[in-house]
């Protein structure tokens, strides 16, 4: 299981997809431009929490990323710098600003996903169909019982 959990962490994801495409350890963009393993994480994160209906901030990216908050600070910049997010301000707090994927981000992102999907499918090259609703519904069970599980 620790083999599993550090292969497919976002950053080892993202450090292979890199290295697949020639890149080093770093992502790349449409427009050449090398993209972090810590800015990927940051987009990865900032989607999922899209994904379930909420914003990030970079108070919350910190936690997320368990890092401290200037680290977080740091990273939110380098990719709004890239033009891979941006900030709104809350509209009921404006001391608030939220983390959200600019297009360019969301493009980029998609890519990173593809990647994960494809290495994915090659690691199941050959297993039936049958072996993968099985090895889905167990996975799936298994990490609903994780997250119950107490620490």
């Amino acid at each position: 299981m620790g083999t599993i959990a550090r292969r497919q962490s976002r950053r080892a994801l993202t450090r292979r997809a890199g290295r697949d495409q020639g890149q080093g350890e770093q992502g790349q963009r449409d427009q050449g431009q090398a993209v972090s393993v810590t800015v990927t994480e940051l987009l990865d994160l900032v989607d999922s929490q899209a994904a379930s209906g909420q914003t990030t901030t970079v108070t919350g990216l910190a936690r997320l990323l368990d890092v401290d908050q200037p680290r977080a600070s740091k990273i939110a910049r380098e990719a709004t710098a890239a033009g891979l997010i941006y900030r709104a301000s809350d509209k009921q707090d404006g001391r608030l600003s939220h983390l959200l994927l600019t297009s360019e981000g969301q493009a980029y992102l998609d890519q990173v996903h593809q990647h994960r999907r494809a290495q994915a499918t090659a690691a199941m090259n050959g297993w039936s169909a049958a072996e993968r609703d099985t090895f889905a519904g167990l996975l799936t069970r298994f990490t609903a019982a994780l997250d119950e599980t107490p620490s």
